[in-house]
């Protein structure tokens, strides 16, 4: 609409991943330090074998983390998903607008399913000696590490969108508008 306002945000997804770097690195040092105290003060056993089938098959699901974006957008949308030339990156979007909720919901299901859920999984498994255990925490890194740019495109939203406000995606950028 004529009168929708345009988000500030980061212009480009290279820019989004380099925002999303300080988010990364801290995650990786996390997750890293867990295995070693863990494994020092005799915790746990590590699978490595776990971890790696897990962390690798994070990453092969690339196209479910875009799917579960989709799942967002109201009932009857075509949602279009893909892959972003040159960098690996996914994206969703839709030209159906999105409700605060829904916007939150597209930007934070794929954390939640493929990182959140893993990592609790991992973390209720009393003695995490399985290799399914390992496995969920492999997923979860990787999934974690996957959803931060999406964290980045959130932030943005929840600073400067009013919650009554419809918010549209067009190409890289967002808007929003009153009704």
């Amino acid at each position: 609409p004529p009168n929708a306002i345009q988000v500030v945000e980061a212009e480009s997804q290279a820019e989004l991943l380099k925002q999303s770097f300080f988010m990364v690195v801290p995650l990786i040092v996390l997750f890293i330090a867990l295995i070693i105290i863990g494994k020092k003060k005799s915790w746990f056993i590590p699978s490595k074998k776990g971890f790696i089938i897990g962390a690798l098959s994070s990453f092969l699901l690339q196209g479910l983390h875009e799917l579960l974006h989709g799942i967002a957008f109201p009932k009857g949308s075509t949602v279009y998903i893909g892959i972003i030339k040159g960098n690996f990156s996914g994206y969703a979007t839709s030209t159906d607008p999105l409700n605060i909720t829904q916007c939150i919901v597209y930007y934070l299901l794929p954390a939640f399913v493929l990182g959140i859920v893993p990592l609790l999984i991992f973390a209720f498994d009393k003695e995490k000696k399985s290799t399914f255990c390992w496995f969920c925490y492999g997923f979860a890194l990787i999934g974690l590490i996957q959803t931060a740019p999406d964290w980045f495109g959130l932030f943005p939203i929840l600073k400067q969108v009013p919650r009554e406000a419809i918010i549209q995606m067009s190409g890289w950028h967002t808007y929003w508008y009153l009704q």
